[in-house]
């Protein structure tokens, strides 16, 4: 992804973002921005621990907690400027499908 002239490799931020304890999973990608006409990144958290996570509030804290811890990890340009946000996946099966 490019940002007004910089290189934001999701994959780079995907690999600092899975170092927190509060994430199991995450994809980064670009978000439009009419207003800075450029790409901005966005992460979306699969949350380690969804049991802490079940209201608004809580959802939004553990966000701008992320959000925060990013500051220190990473280059100005590379902040996730498009947002955050957390998907909660309780009791889930996974399937092989392959075989469809």
């Amino acid at each position: 992804m490019d940002l007004q002239g910089f290189q934001v490799p999701p994959a780079e931020l995907e690999s600092i973002l899975l170092t927190h304890p509060d994430v199991a999973d995450v994809a980064v990608i670009g978000v439009e921005s009419m207003k800075q006409a450029t790409e901005l990144p966005r992460a979306y958290v699969v949350h380690a621990r969804p049991d802490t996570v079940k209201t608004n509030a809580q959802k939004l804290a553990s966000t701008d907690h992320i959000q925060k811890w990013m500051e220190g990890k990473v280059a100005r340009h590379m902040l996730l400027r498009g947002g955050t946000t957390t998907l909660l996946f309780l009791n889930c099966q996974v399937h092989d499908l392959s075989s469809l």
